[in-house]
Order: structure tokens, then sequence, then C-alpha cells
């Protein structure tokens, strides 16, 4: 659907805004509806939910992963440290008395270690950012799927109601 406007639109989220508003007034809600208000409450405090959910029945993969990576890094991270400091050895090198070609080869050799170095040391960065970033989201899915959910504006009910009498109507909280 092409929606022709007056005014230029600079941006994707001002053309986003835009059509918001143009289709709010093509499709309008009734006037007795209105979005249920809801609040949500952690059942966990941030530092107590990473070992709930470290040890959460369901997240036995993740347990096996994230114990993989941290043995992983303590074998490569003292790898990539002698790897840096014999790099770092090797540019230090005094190439004053040499000859012509002894001196060609010397400087690439430098130039190989230094590369070599950086690539080494970004790569185990990079690993060890990327890794990190996906335990994160997986905690903080789990995270958000562990929290109540409380409606607000309804009443509490009075008693508590067995599963075979609740309808949607009497909900007021919910757990995912």
């Amino acid at each position: 659907m092409k929606f022709s406007h007056k005014y230029s639109v600079s941006s994707p989220t001002e053309m986003y805004k835009y059509q918001r508003t143009a289709l709010s007034g093509l499709h309008q809600e009734p006037p007795c509806f209105e979005h249920p208000k809801m609040m949500t409450v952690p059942t966990h405090n941030t530092i107590g939910s990473v070992f709930a959910w470290l040890f959460a029945s369901d997240n036995s993969r993740e347990r096996r992963l994230l114990l993989w990576d941290i043995f992983s890094l303590i074998i490569l991270v003292p790898l990539a440290m002698m790897g840096t400091s014999l790099g770092m050895k090797v540019l230090n090198n005094n190439v004053g008395t040499m000859t012509g070609i002894v001196l060609a080869y010397t400087r690439f050799l430098q130039l190989s270690m230094a590369c070599a170095t950086l690539t080494l040391d970004a790569g185990i960065l990079t690993w060890t950012i990327v890794r990190l970033q996906y335990h994160f989201l997986h905690w903080y899915d789990w995270y958000k799927r562990n929290c109540k959910v409380i409606l607000l504006g309804y009443p509490e009910p009075e008693a508590p109601l067995g599963v075979q009498h609740v309808s949607s109507a009497t909900v007021r909280e919910m757990r995912f």
C-alpha cells in the first residue's frame, strides 16, 4: 500500500511513524476496547538469576557450552599471551649491523610476526566477545521468560480457583 504525503520523510523511522499515523485513522478501535495494563515482576534478582539459569533443568546444553567456553579460554589465553610476548621479542631485535638481504628478511619476519600477533589477539578477543554475547542473550531470554506478569486494574480472585474453573476473565497472573 503506497502512501502519499506532502512533507518529505527523511528517515525510515519517520516513515514508519507517518504510516502508523495514516493507518490509525483507517482502523479505529471500538470505544469500549482498552489495552490491559500490566506490570512485569522478575522472579529472581539479577545475580541470583544467573545461578538459577545455570542450574535450571532445561539448560543442560547451555551449561555444557559454557563449560567448554571456559575451558577454551583457560587454554587459549595463556597461548595468546605467550605468542604476543614472543612476537614482541622478535619485533625488538636490533637490525642496525645487518647486510641488505638479511635486513630485508629480518624486516619481513618482523612484519609477519606483528601481523600474526595482532591476528591471534584480535581473533581470541572477537571469539570471546561473540561467546559472551551468545551466553548473555540466552540468559536474558530465560530471565524474561521467568518473570511474573500482573494485569493491573483487575480484581484479585476471592479464593484460589481450581484449574477447571479458571477463565481468561479471572486470570490475574501469568508465568512464561
